[in-house]
């Protein structure tokens, strides 16, 4: 994963975070109508339209939108297709540290609260860094294409999707004390957002659909605004 994702994957996940508010998953005959999520709308072309226009008209770029719905051929969109269009300013106002209380920061919660259950057993190809030049928030896990993905604890889906560059289909599991985790880079998305999966449910396969050629795992663990290194809450 390359250093300038990270931001896009944060905002990402703290407007997960705020604008669901943990909420209960709908009913299933309500999930059926894929409804946008919270921080996105619907747009539906209308002839003559292009990405370019979709996009100047929501003051965003035609590749964000191109990224957001991970389309094949941007250039080809057809009269009637439904496009996601995320909402400008409520994905950049979420991009802030946790808010004190009488002047005092919460303390911050250094990892999960019991060991989590690896994603995917393989290699380790790519570790945790804070480097200010190369920095890399999470770890890489090499397996084949098509490996099952399990979650690695308890918790609710906050997005199933296409990810920032790079992500790839990507999925994030809010789960107890404020903590998310990340599993991007699959080959395909099993769950919704606003299930509700236990420790080891299968939410995924191993993908290559990245930036790189060999297939793994991408895997991150963030509490609020922090990064956690993966490797000090899995078991060794």
């Amino acid at each position: 994963m390359r250093s300038n994702q990270a931001p896009q994957l944060l905002i990402t996940i703290v407007a997960c975070l705020t604008l669901t508010s943990c909420a209960l998953p709908a009913p299933r005959w309500i999930s059926r109508y894929k409804r946008p999520a919270p921080y996105e709308r619907v747009h539906v072309v209308l002839k003559g339209e292009t990405l370019y226009t979709i996009a100047k008209r929501y003051g965003l770029s035609a590749e964000a939108i191109e990224r957001h719905n991970g389309l094949q051929d941007p250039n080809h969109i057809k009269v009637g297709q439904r496009l996601r269009i995320p909402r400008r300013n409520a994905l950049a106002r979420l991009h802030r540290a946790p808010r004190a209380r009488n002047g005092v920061r919460p303390a911050r919660t250094t990892r999960p609260p019991e060991p989590l259950l690896w994603p995917v057993r393989g290699p380790v190809t790519n570790r945790f860094s804070e480097d200010a030049t190369n920095p890399h928030k999470g770890i890489d896990i090499a397996a084949p294409s098509g490996t099952p993905v399990r979650a690695a604890d308890s918790g609710t889906v906050l997005f199933s999707g296409v990810g920032p560059e790079g992500y790839g289909k990507m999925v994030i599991i809010k789960h107890r004390s404020r903590f998310v985790t990340v599993y991007a880079r699959n080959q395909a998305n099993l769950v919704r957002v606003g299930d509700q999966v236990l420790r080891g449910h299968h939410i995924a396969y191993v993908g290559n659909n990245g930036n790189a050629g060999d297939s793994y795992l991408h895997f991150e663990v963030r509490i609020e605004n922090d990064s956690l290194d993966p490797m000090t809450a899995l078991p060794r």
